[in-house]
C-alpha cells in the first residue's frame, strides 16, 4: 500500500508509524470480532469538500469506514466544484480497529491550495483530523493535528503560517453569510462511547434580505466515533 500524497499527520506520528496503524486496522478488520458485553464498533467518515446549493449537495473525496473497522482511502489530483471550491490535491483516509481490549478510529482530510467562492476564502493547506478511542470504562475523542495554513478570509489574513482557530470561531461575510473555522461537535457519554466531527472551513450562505439559509460550503471534514 502506498499513499500518493503526503498527509499532515498528528504531532509525533511519522508516516511509517501511520502506515503501521493502517496495517493494524486492516488486520483487525479481517480477524474474528472480539466477544465482550454489549456491541463494540467504530465509525468514521470524511470528505474533502461539500457544496450545498439550494438542497443540491455535491461531495468530493468522500470516504466511509465499515462498522467493524478497516481502511477507506480517497485521493484526488484536484477539486473543481464550479466557483464554489477549487483546490490542488486532496486526500481523505479513515481507519478503525476493533480489538479485545479497546476500539479506535481516526479520519484525516487534507487539501492544498484551497479557494472558496472565487478567492473570498483561501488557504495554502487545510487539515482536519478526528480521533476516537474507547476501552469500555473510558472513551475520548479529539481534533489534535487539525490546522489551517496561510488562511485569508475576505482579504484579511487569519494568522501567519499554521493556525488552529479556537473551536467554532465565527467570522462574518458581509452580504453573504458567515464562516465557521475549526467547527467541532462532540458526542458520547465518555465512558463507553465517544465521537467527534471536525469541519475546518464551513461557510453558511444566507439570503441578504430574509436571512434565510440558502446553501453551505464545507472544506476539510472528518469524523470518528468509538463504542465499547
Amino acid at each position: 500500500m502506498t499513499l500518493s500524497r503526503k498527509l499532515r499527520l498528528p504531532a509525533g506520528m511519522t508516516q511509517f508509524v501511520f502506515m503501521a496503524v493502517l496495517c493494524a486496522a486492516a488486520n483487525a478488520a479481517s480477524a474474528q470480532p472480539c466477544t465482550c458485553s454489549g456491541v463494540s464498533g467504530v465509525s468514521g467518515d470524511g470528505y474533502a469538500a461539500l457544496v450545498d446549493n439550494g438542497g443540491i449537495v455535491t461531495r468530493a473525496g468522500e470516504v466511509l469506514l465499515p462498522g467493524q473497522g478497516g481502511i477507506a482511502l480517497g485521493d484526488l489530483d484536484a477539486i473543481g466544484l464550479a466557483t464554489s471550491v477549487t483546490s490542488g490535491w486532496a486526500n481523505t483516509v479513515t481507519t478503525g480497529a476493533v480489538g479485545a481490549q479497546t476500539v479506535s478510529a481516526q479520519t484525516i482530510s487534507s487539501l492544498e491550495n484551497v479557494s472558496i467562492l472565487g478567492g473570498l476564502i483561501t488557504a495554502k493547506f487545510v487539515n482536519a483530523i478526528a480521533s476516537s478511542t474507547s476501552n469500555g470504562t473510558q472513551s475520548s475523542s479529539n481534533a489534535l493535528g487539525s490546522v489551517l495554513t496561510d488562511l485569508v478570509v475576505n482579504g484579511v489574513p487569519v494568522g501567519i503560517g499554521d493556525v488552529v482557530p479556537a473551536p467554532n470561531t465565527r467570522m462574518e461575510l458581509p452580504g453573504m453569510g458567515y464562516v465557521l473555522l475549526n467547527e467541532q461537535r462532540s458526542a458520547g457519554d465518555g465512558i463507553t462511547t465517544s465521537g467527534i466531527s471536525v469541519k475546518m472551513i464551513h461557510v453558511v450562505l444566507l439570503d441578504a434580505l430574509t436571512g434565510a439559509k440558502t446553501g453551505e460550503i464545507i472544506v476539510g471534514s472528518a469524523s470518528s466515533a468509538a463504542t465499547f
